[in-house]
């Protein structure tokens, strides 16, 4: 892939299944080990991510190494060189029990049923609306309200106060904030980001085009690794590659920033919300990575998660899969379309019902032919659905015959 006429490129590679085994580039590289050196991991998990900012990941001294339990669910995940750890087990609806961080204490997570109350060390108390929504971020000490898309439309606390407003779909098209009297708004229409009347970013398929000073435009470009996540941030400056930032992340978020710029739009690509303690928006929900799990309930929990809670994050495997929009956990090869999915399932679901009316309309026509179920003379027998006492149900009725075949 190459990027601003050629100037920078990268080399993918990928194994005899499709997953990505390296991407390799002056400025940013990482290579992926599955089972291979003795990693163990035939599912697609991984289980050695080396990075580097040259073109030879395998010489770095940055190699992160994970760990899996049977469920592919991450117990642990340590880097050498830029040292990053975390060390994590789980409760039996998969609800994160216990996480360390960098050799620290494991931090005791407290449940009420899925719904989180309190972390030592880390968060105080939660509080949660009627749909499972948390009114109170208990590691920000924000209050917040919803939309009827259980969508945060406002958040208040620590002398911040925000307001969302989104269209009928749920896309989110504006953010105001007030904090120390000063009052500010950001306005988002189809990848196009206005700071108050001016235009500030737009959205390309590699980075974005940011305004400068004296209103023109300069190209940043993202190089981001198997997840997404953006790594390195660059330009093209007096005809040389100029960085602008530089990221790593622990395994389930938390960010780690080498060189910091102005880029919000990191982990997962998603968009950071600092005025909420680096919660990501992810567009269906937000995701706070220091906790490693979702503030609201999954709008599709019903597809996938019924014996899990609704809150936990890609099914504690951050290191394969992402989601898209908060909505679904996707991974290498996966091209689940939930939506797709649910509309399918639909149509599916009304041939049968229409199957199994028109066999017993079949049936009872057949007979009343035998004398079985008579009907009166020019009539015959349709199977219908009738509605009563809240449920739908099949109910026979007669109808006029129709066509030539008439008593």
């Amino acid at each position: 892939k190459k990027l601003h006429n050629g100037m920078q490129s990268t080399g993918m590679a990928y194994n005899e299944r499709g997953w990505l085994k390296s991407s390799i580039s002056n400025e940013f590289s990482i290579q992926l080990d599955y089972q291979e050196n003795g990693g163990g991991q035939y599912n697609g998990n991984i289980s050695r991510q080396f990075w580097s900012q040259n073109a030879s990941p395998s010489s770095s001294p940055n190699v992160f190494s994970y760990g899996y339990d049977k469920l592919s669910r991450l117990t642990s995940g340590t880097s050498t060189g830029i040292y990053m750890s975390e060390v994590l087990n789980y409760d039996n609806m998969g609800n994160i029990n216990q996480l360390g961080r960098n050799g620290g204490a494991m931090n005791q997570y407290y449940y009420n049923g899925n719904r989180l109350d309190r972390i030592d060390n880390v968060a105080g108390t939660y509080a949660y609306d009627a749909n499972g929504n948390a009114t109170v971020d208990g590691r920000t000490g924000m209050s917040l309200s919803y939309n009827l898309l259980n969508l945060p439309s406002g958040a208040s606390g620590n002398g911040k106060v925000l307001s969302y407003m989104y269209d009928a779909d749920g896309s989110k098209l504006r953010k105001t904030v007030t904090e120390n009297g000063l009052t500010t708004v950001r306005e988002y229409i189809d990848g196009i980001e206005y700071d108050g009347d001016n235009i500030d970013i737009i959205h390309t398929e590699e980075g974005v085009a940011q305004r400068n000073g004296d209103n023109s435009y300069s190209y940043h470009y993202n190089l981001s690794d198997h997840l997404g996540n953006v790594r390195y941030t660059f330009d093209v400056y007096n005809g040389q590659i100029r960085p602008l930032q530089v990221d790593n992340y622990y395994p389930f978020g938390m960010r780690n920033s080498l060189a910091f710029g102005n880029n919000k739009y990191l982990y997962n690509g998603k968009e950071v919300q600092d005025e909420l303690g680096g919660q990501l928006d992810y567009g269906a929900r937000f995701y706070d990575p220091v906790i490693g799990r979702w503030n609201v309930v999954d709008p599709l929990v019903e597809l996938y998660q019924e014996s899990t809670s609704p809150y936990i994050y890609v099914l504690n495997n951050p290191i394969k899969l992402t989601d898209p929009d908060g909505r679904y956990p996707d991974g290498p090869g996966d091209e689940y379309d939930p939506e797709g999915a649910t509309n399918f399932g639909m149509m599916i679901g009304g041939l049968i019902v229409q199957a199994g009316r028109s066999l017993k309309t079949l049936a009872y026509n057949a007979g009343a032919g035998l004398g079985i179920t008579p009907n009166k003379p020019g009539m015959k027998w349709e199977a219908t659905e009738v509605y009563s006492g809240g449920e739908y149900s099949t109910k026979m009725v007669e109808v006029p015959r129709q066509g030539v075949l008439k008593d």
